[in-house]
């Protein structure tokens, strides 16, 4: 048990337990992950390390929460968008060994996020 000395007129001391120690831990995590700029997750793929960068974005590896498979997500700014619509249009025809799959593609209202098969080097 935490004790806690609250001053008050009678100097009151209350004792706090350990259930409301850890939901008040759990409540500030999740504060902050709510007020982070950083997006950790998109859809049903929890975002993680960057592993690549290109003209228009960044490559961030990503497992999928319910498999554990993982991939890769390449977000990209919508105001690049334009120039990006050929490209998936045309990688959502392709199926071939030795081409990486195109899985989904996701959207939130600033950026576009492009989910393929992760190859490892």
């Amino acid at each position: 048990m935490l004790l806690v000395n609250i001053y008050k007129p009678r100097h009151k001391v209350f004792f706090i337990g350990p259930d409301v120690v850890s939901l008040a831990e759990e409540y500030n995590q999740l504060l902050k992950e709510l007020s982070s700029p950083k997006i950790k997750s998109i859809g049903c793929y929890s975002l993680h390390e960057t592993i690549g960068r290109g003209s228009y974005g960044k490559v961030k590896l990503g497992v999928h929460q319910l498999t554990g498979k993982l991939v890769a997500i390449k977000k990209i700014n919508k105001k690049h968008a334009y120039l990006m619509a050929r490209e998936i249009h045309h990688h959502r025809q392709l199926q071939h060994p030795h081409i990486v799959s195109l899985y989904e593609i996701l959207s939130t209202e600033t950026n576009i996020f492009i989910v393929s098969e992760y190859c490892h080097h």
